[in-house]
C-alpha cells in the first residue's frame, strides 16, 4: 500500500526525507479545533459538577472565561437542571483544554477527577500523545495548495507494510468496527473516519479501545482530505523515526530552480528513491517520472 505525505519547502522537512522521520504535532497545534474533542459522558454528571464546582471557586476568575457564562452561573449556583444531551464530561475536557500540557498533573490533582477512568485516561494519553496526517491521493490540487506553501513544496511517497516495526500496528480496515485494539505499540496507523457527529463515550462502560478509535474520526467537512493518521502514543512536539519506505519525492508547480537542485541533492544520497517533476493538466496534478534532471518551469 502506498500513502502519501504533503510537505512545505524548509531545511526540517528536508531532513524529514534524509532521516526517514515524521514531525508528531501535539493536538492542541491542529488548524481545526474540534479534532481530538472526544465527547465523554457519564452516569456521575451531579458529582462531577460538584468536584468542578469546588476547584472552579479556588481558581483564578480567568478559568470562567472558559465555560459559556450561562453555565458558569448555574455552576456557582449549583444548579444542575441541564437538558440529558449535555455531555457535561466534555465541558470539563473543555475547561481542561485551556491549560498547558506541564499543568496537567496540577489540574487532575486538583479535581480529583481519577475515580472517572476514561477521561483520565484519555489525559493521560493527550498529554503524551503526537500526531502525523498522510493521505490516499498525490494530485489533489487542494492539498497541493494548502500543504505545500501554495504548490512550492513537494509531495513524498511512502511504502506502508503492516510488518515493518513491531513497534508499530496498522489497522487496515475500518477502526470503529475492531473490537479491540492493540495498545502494546508505539505507533498506531488507521484511515480517517469522517461523521457528522462525534460518538458519545459513557465513562463508565466504554474502554481503551473506544478512545482510541475516537482519536480516528474527524468531522465530514475534511472528507476531501482522504486521510490516514498516525498517532503516536508516547511522543510529541518533536520528529521522530517512522517505519514506512520513502520511494517517489513530486516537487511542486511552483518550485523554484533553486530549491529543486537542493532537493534533487538531498535524495541524490538516497538509493531507490525517485524524484519526479509535477504537471498540470485540467484540474488535476500528474506526477511526470521521467528524467528529472532538466528543471521544468
Amino acid at each position: 500500500m502506498k500513502l502519501y505525505k504533503y510537505f512545505k519547502f524548509n531545511s526540517n522537512n528536508l531532513m524529514s526525507l534524509s532521516n526517514d522521520t515524521f514531525y508528531f504535532s501535539h493536538p492542541l497545534n491542529f488548524n481545526d479545533p474540534f479534532d481530538f474533542k472526544i465527547n465523554l459522558s457519564s452516569s456521575n454528571n451531579e458529582e462531577i459538577l460538584n468536584k468542578l464546582c469546588t476547584f472552579l471557586e479556588t481558581g483564578s476568575g480567568e478559568d470562567f472565561f472558559l465555560f459559556p457564562d450561562e453555565i458558569v452561573k448555574d455552576i456557582l449556583n449549583k444548579q444542575y437542571d441541564y437538558p440529558l444531551d449535555v455531555p457535561f464530561l466534555s465541558d470539563t475536557l473543555e475547561f481542561l483544554l485551556g491549560y498547558e500540557l506541564s499543568e496537567y498533573k496540577r489540574v487532575l490533582n486538583d479535581m480529583d477527577i481519577k475515580k472517572y477512568p476514561l477521561l483520565k485516561v484519555f489525559l493521560e494519553f493527550y498529554v503524551n500523545l503526537g500526531v502525523t496526517c498522510l493521505c490516499l491521493d498525490p494530485s489533489s490540487p487542494a492539498m497541493w495548495a494548502h500543504y505545500t506553501h501554495n504548490h512550492e513544496g513537494f509531495c513524498a511517497e511512502y511504502e506502508i507494510d503492516k510488518e515493518l516495526d513491531d513497534e508499530f500496528i496498522f489497522v487496515k480496515d475500518d477502526i470503529e468496527k475492531q473490537s479491540s485494539i492493540e495498545l502494546d505499540r508505539k505507533m498506531i496507523l488507521s484511515k480517517v473516519k469522517y461523521k457528522p457527529v462525534r460518538n458519545n463515550l459513557l465513562n463508565d462502560k466504554s474502554n481503551k479501545s473506544d478512545l482510541i478509535k475516537e482519536m480516528f474520526i474527524k468531522s465530514a467537512e475534511w472528507k476531501y482530505e482522504d486521510e490516514y493518521r498516525l498517532l503516536h502514543l508516547e511522543k510529541n512536539s518533536k520528529s521522530y523515526k517512522h517505519p514506512f519506505k520513502l520511494k517517489r519525492v513530486c516537487s511542486g508547480l511552483r518550485m523554484n530552480e533553486n530549491d529543486f537542485s537542493i532537493l534533487k541533492k538531498v535524495l541524490d544520497k538516497r538509493e531507490g528513491v525517485k524524484l519526479c517533476t509535477s504537471r498540470r493538466s485540467s484540474f488535476q496534478i500528474h506526477w511526470n517520472n521521467d528524467d528529472p534532471r532538466i528543471f521544468l518551469a
